[in-house]
């Protein structure tokens, strides 16, 4: 049986290659939180939007979704996304859930040409790797983590150590585990 978190992290993958952040609805599920998780102060972050009490007083602040997904946004241009995929794609779009989207031209969804979609995710590695068997253990950037193809979730997840850093491409081909990582590497490097 699966974890109530196991399966909001497959759910979250399988939403951000679906592209259903154009819902106006809120995506449910227990356990994965999107957002960049940035902190101030001593503590612990805990995810989008949350604060928590640091040791020896004060708070420790996250980002809203959106906010994140924002920042998410910076992480790849363009001209990287040309450079690494071939094809032309818009600025990312941050949606409201904490997932920032660049589709090939440009498009306000899903045409099926590309899309690239990029999200934090506080989860741990070996979650994802259990709850979708079959990938392939990577390294991106001296950081441990896994390709997965299948299961609707066509992701590359890195972990940043107390979060994971995914990126999900869509459509798929041959040459996708290269593109993705390549990304990942571009991406990472700007955080």
């Amino acid at each position: 049986m699966k974890s109530p978190k196991l399966v909001a992290l497959a759910a979250l993958a399988i939403f951000a290659v679906a592209a259903c952040g154009a819902s106006s609805s809120s995506p449910t599920g227990a356990g994965a939180t999107t957002g960049a998780g940035t902190t101030t102060g001593a503590g612990t972050t805990t995810g989008a939007g949350t604060t928590t009490a640091p040791a020896g007083g004060g708070t420790t602040t996250t980002l809203a979704p959106a906010d994140a997904a924002a920042k998410l946004c910076t992480l790849l241009s363009p001209a990287d996304l040309k450079t690494t995929t071939g094809s032309d794609y818009g600025a990312g779009v941050a949606d409201s859930y904490g997932l920032c989207t660049w589709r090939v031209g440009a498009s306000s969804v899903n045409n099926g040409d590309g899309q690239v979609i990029a999200s934090f995710v506080a989860q741990q590695l070996s979650d994802v790797k259990s709850g979708m068997p079959g990938g392939v253990d990577v390294t991106v950037s001296g950081h441990a983590g896994y390709w997965q193809p299948e299961s609707g979730a066509q992701t590359i997840w890195v972990d940043l150590g107390g979060r994971l850093f995914a990126l999900s491409l869509d459509p798929v081909g041959p040459d996708t585990q290269a593109v993705a990582q390549k990304l990942a590497e571009i991406a990472i490097g700007k955080i």
